[in-house]
């Protein structure tokens, strides 16, 4: 059985890729984006500080990691924080950047549900391709399944036929995912 904090584990994004997406909304001249799994609000909280003027949405499904963002995000009016699944949200509108840090498992369904919703110039960031935390622990046999799964979804980006794949060693490797026009 799984110990119940793991239930409310956030792992922040590393400073690197925080600096790195940072880079990219200052040279894309981002005005909207979008962050699946919001965590505690902590990259949400520093990118509102350095773009006022950015619009964000953020998604966090687990209901006392939502309680504790909304607690630290209340500040900021360019902010939405919404209590959702990710997998049943429905976006009104596209967006310039596309954060994808949310449940391991699913993302290549999230990447594969969002997509539609990024800007044609915009990009997708999916952070832990390396997957490094979980390959470091004693191996179980979910933990095996997990990283097939996420070997297999990185394959598949690789030869995804309507998109740019950019692979970076930033923190515990990040993937930024740009439109074929």
């Amino acid at each position: 059985m799984r110990p119940s904090w793991h239930e409310d584990y956030v792992t922040p994004l590393r400073p690197e890729s925080l600096s790195f997406i940072k880079e990219l909304i200052e040279t894309h001249g981002a005005h909207t984006l979008l962050e699946i799994g919001t965590g505690y609000g902590d990259t949400t909280t520093q990118l509102s500080r350095w773009f006022p003027e950015l619009t964000i949405t953020t998604l966090e499904k687990r209901a006392p990691v939502y309680k504790k963002a909304l607690t630290q995000l209340a500040a900021f009016e360019n902010v939405t924080c919404l209590h959702v699944d990710a997998l049943k949200y429905q976006p009104e509108t596209v967006f310039d950047v596309i954060i994808v840090d949310a449940g391991k498992s699913q993302q290549r369904t999230l990447v594969e549900r969002y997509l539609p919703y990024l800007n044609n110039e915009g990009s997708m960031l999916v952070d832990n391709i390396h997957l490094s935390r979980l390959k470091n622990e004693p191996a179980t046999r979910s933990r095996k399944a997990l990283i097939r799964k996420h070997e297999a979804f990185m394959d598949h980006l690789k030869t995804h036929p309507n998109i740019f794949l950019h692979l970076y060693d930033l923190g515990d490797g990040l993937a930024v995912i740009q439109k074929k026009s």
